[in-house]
């Protein structure tokens, strides 16, 4: 199966929605890759993060969620049910492997799909979506308004990456002097 790695464009954007006050969303299709991918983003990121899935107690899913919407948690890491927490201020959802059918909650209400649920709420927040993806999603790649741009990589890079766009926040984190849009948040003087 896959494994999920931290890669430096993607931990740089979620670095600076952090820093700019507001909250970090990361998906992951399953439950088995959210730990070790926490692990790793925990010791490179340099701020706190909370992992979120449903294995976890009781107890430990009331601090994350009352963290979030006080707005002290920052950044989460979880699976599919993450997309359906209390962010106070989103800023960036990551959903890694988006075209995995894991995202979809299907059998026990409620039905819905992680990554569908996730550019909502990002776009009623005005946050950015990052969608990683080596094989994008039909859906994903068939909606050239939202559907920005993919870079190629050799088999031993990390995979290409598009980014979706909400409330026209536009970045492309691949290149090398990748700046926001003017007039965004984000956006500084140069």
């Amino acid at each position: 199966r896959m494994t999920a790695a931290v890669d430096l464009p993607t931990l740089r954007l979620v670095r600076e929605a952090i820093q700019g006050g507001g909250q970090a969303l990361y998906l992951l299709p399953e439950i088995s890759l959210t730990l070790p991918f926490f692990d790793e983003l925990r010791r490179r990121a340099g701020f706190e993060v909370a992992l979120w899935h449903s294995r976890l107690g009781e107890r430990r899913r009331r601090e994350v969620w009352d963290g979030l919407r006080r707005g002290t948690v920052r950044a989460v890491v979880g699976a599919r049910s993450a997309c359906l927490l209390p962010f106070k201020d989103l800023r960036i959802a990551v959903v890694d492997e988006e075209q995995d059918e894991s995202y979809k909650q299907e059998g026990q209400a409620p039905l819905y799909h992680a990554r569908e649920v996730s550019l909502e709420r990002a776009r009623r927040a005005g946050a950015l979506v990052l969608l990683g993806s080596a094989t994008p999603s039909l859906e994903s790649a068939a909606t050239p308004s939202v559907w920005v741009g993919r870079q190629e990589h050799s088999a031993s890079d990390s995979p290409r990456y598009g980014l979706r766009k909400a409330c026209g926040r536009v970045l492309a984190p691949w290149s090398t002097n990748a700046r926001p849009v003017a007039g965004t948040p984000w956006a500084r003087a140069s």
